[in-house]
């Protein structure tokens, strides 16, 4: 179908479409960063399945001997019996089933060996290096920041592509257009060129002639601005944490602990602020989609999905 398009169309055409590639791309790397930065946050958690298979083997071997009517024995031995069913390949539970009670102290060593490796110590694939978990909001800050920043300007381009393209294929602001083939409607080249480019969107639904049901709108609208945020509420959800471990991380060195939290904080503000710069591109953008739309159908009202997501 691009046959039917003039040679300057076509050129922007792709352009447009490749600043959109950009993008896309950009928002994959962010949204993966996200992820990993997420799971070592939550590896690190109390709440964490590693944390409570810690407490729970601690429990089960220090109270192994302890006297069989007190509460701490009774929690033990019901975790034992749930865990390994009554522990028959090891020989029962009671007091003398030595192979039971070396398995379990195995299984707390092999616990604490993986969350001092694994967890406390985060590390980057590829590179052959790594951090302390403790570290986590200020690295994960400069990485999103620099993605966020990368973003920024990759949108920034993608609304500038958009905004010539449209501006290009209207023949009340592109007189030229009309000489280059006067037996062409225009108006068809401007709809052929919208939707042409509107097929190679891929993180962006533009307005289309056929909407979606309306119902399903809000939703979409919603979901476009999940990987802008996704940053900003991970690092905030760092710094909570190290908030909330300040006094354990005062037991360690009172002056790391309080530079930790200021980084954390200053990581927040950073992240926030490309955040809502990521989020202004993208409104721009939602805008641009929407006006070329109305004056490609000329139409007021634009059906189904209203806005880019």
């Amino acid at each position: 179908m691009t046959k039917d398009l003039p040679e300057n169309i076509k050129i922007a055409l792709e352009a447009a479409a490749e600043s959109a590639q950009r993008c896309r791309w950009t928002i994959l790397v962010l949204v993966t960063a996200s992820v990993l930065a997420f799971m070592a946050s939550w590896n690190s958690l109390d709440r964490s399945w590693i944390r409570i298979r810690q407490a729970r083997l601690d429990d089960a071997v220090d109270h192994w001997a302890s006297a069989s009517n007190t509460l701490e024995f009774s929690n033990s031995m019901h975790f034992v019996e749930a865990k390994f069913k009554m522990g028959a390949l090891y020989g029962g539970t009671n007091s003398n089933a030595t192979n039971l009670f070396s398995h379990l102290k195995r299984l707390r060593n092999d616990i604490d060996q993986f969350q001092n490796h694994e967890v406390r110590y985060v590390r980057i694939a590829f590179f052959g290096i790594g951090f302390d978990v403790n570290d986590l909001g200020v690295f994960s800050g400069i990485g999103f920041s620099i993605l966020l920043i990368i973003l920024a300007f990759s949108l920034k381009r993608e609304v500038r592509n958009l905004k010539f393209f449209f501006e290009l294929t209207n023949p009340e602001l592109r007189p030229e257009n009309r000489r280059a083939n006067e037996t062409k409607d225009y108006n068809e080249i401007r709809r052929l060129g919208y939707n042409l480019l509107a097929m190679r969107q891929v993180l962006t639904l533009p307005p289309v002639a056929q909407g979606a049901d309306s119902s399903i709108a809000l939703g979409w609208r919603l979901l476009q601005w999940g990987p802008f945020i996704m940053p900003v509420l991970i690092q905030l959800t760092i710094l909570v944490e190290d908030f909330t471990s300040f006094d354990a991380g005062q037991a360690w060195d009172p002056h790391r602990a309080l530079l930790l939290i200021a980084y954390d904080s200053a990581a927040v503000v950073l992240v926030g602020i490309f955040t809502y710069i990521c989020i202004s591109e993208r409104h721009l953008m939602n805008v641009e989609w929407n006006k070329a739309y109305r004056e490609a159908y000329h139409e007021n009202e634009i059906p189904g999905i209203t806005v880019g997501t």
